[in-house]
């Protein structure tokens, strides 16, 4: 009951009553299972939820934390604790802790290795380091751990499986970073044909991996092919995708047409996407945040350098304040306002 209260509060972004019933809920728990107990741990868990869905990451790494010492106490590191300590990863990830998500992926493969085999929840794992290991500039070990992944669950899951079919867009993004666009190319193609068949042509997937290939196509200089992809990609999320996939279409599309030097119509994709991000994201949300500095960085070009210092001035100081001075995006914002002055 008190949780279906708590998502309820959840849905209109009451957070300070989430949090007041989320105590609630702890205090039930311990008061009936004790401290010590998976249900108090599975409290905990659940209660970082409640905070991921505020963009709070901290408080829902916190949770899990917490969660992950109850169940390791009460039954080792068992399916629980690895559950508990994987969901730790998204939230680091997503508040630019690549090396800390590399570091308990890499402490949790060979407890996976021991209980579980090298399966799923192994090849997931693999998935997480590669994509740390993207975001640190390791592109080299992005590919193979990448490859690793995908060579598992296409052999459990079939390569048509949805799990399989990211594994591949990500190799195919991989690539594409490393500046070998047409081998990334060759990838997002497969990848479409694989997305067709499982998602459906009107689905959002489909969307964004067509996507995927028209930023290939701008790399390769092919721009009315890279533009006419993604129009397709947008018509089909405006009609059945969702908000946040169509504020991110749109972001792509403003570099697409910055690249050309349409800087006037890059600054309306992105603003159309930043009024998306504006209803559907928190501030402290990353697409939010890189979403602003997009709009910066092309007031700059348009010459309207004033707008231009304000925007990074202000994201400058929710950066530091969300996440440190040590943040990939403090650093970016730091080099755009160099620019500026």
């Amino acid at each position: 009951m008190l949780y279906d209260v708590c998502n309820l509060y959840t849905n209109v972004h009451d957070k300070e009553n989430v949090y007041l019933y989320g105590d609630s809920i702890l205090i039930v728990r311990a008061n009936i299972y004790g401290y010590d107990s998976s249900q108090y741990a599975y409290s905990l868990y659940h209660l970082s939820k409640f905070a991921g869905a505020f963009d709070e990451y901290e408080k829902a790494i916190e949770y899990l934390q917490r969660s992950a010492d109850v169940y390791k106490h009460v039954k080792g590191g068992d399916a629980d604790y690895i559950a508990v300590v994987s969901e730790q990863v998204k939230y680091h990830q997503r508040a630019g802790n690549y090396a800390k998500a590399y570091e308990i992926c890499n402490n949790l493969l060979p407890l996976i290795r021991q209980q579980q085999g090298e399966g799923k929840e192994y090849a997931f794992i693999l998935n997480e380091m590669a994509i740390c290991d993207f975001y640190l500039d390791n592109l080299d070990k992005a590919v193979e751990l990448g490859k690793q992944a995908y060579l598992i669950r296409s052999k459990l899951m079939g390569e048509e499986s949805k799990a399989a079919i990211a594994d591949l867009n990500n190799i195919a993004t991989y690539y594409s970073e490393q500046g070998k666009s047409k081998e990334a190319l060759g990838i997002y193609e497969k990848v479409i044909e694989l997305s067709r068949k499982t998602n459906g042509k009107d689905s959002e997937e489909y969307a964004i991996h067509i996507s995927n290939a028209a930023d290939c196509y701008s790399d390769l200089g092919n721009f009315s092919k890279a533009i006419k992809l993604n129009k397709e990609a947008l018509e089909i999320v405006e009609k059945k995708g969702s908000p946040i996939a169509h504020a991110r279409l749109l972001y792509r599309m403003s570099i697409i047409m910055e690249d050309i030097g349409d800087y006037q119509t890059a600054l309306s994709y992105a603003e159309w996407s930043d009024n998306l991000n504006e209803q559907y994201l928190s501030k402290e949300h990353p697409d939010y945040l890189t979403g602003k500095q997009r709009i910066a960085d092309i007031y700059c070009k348009l010459g309207g350098y004033q707008k231009a210092f304000e925007l990074d001035s202000m994201l400058l100081e929710n950066v530091k304040c969300l996440y440190g001075e040590r943040h990939s995006l403090y650093a970016d914002l730091m080099n755009s306002l160099s620019i500026v002055y």
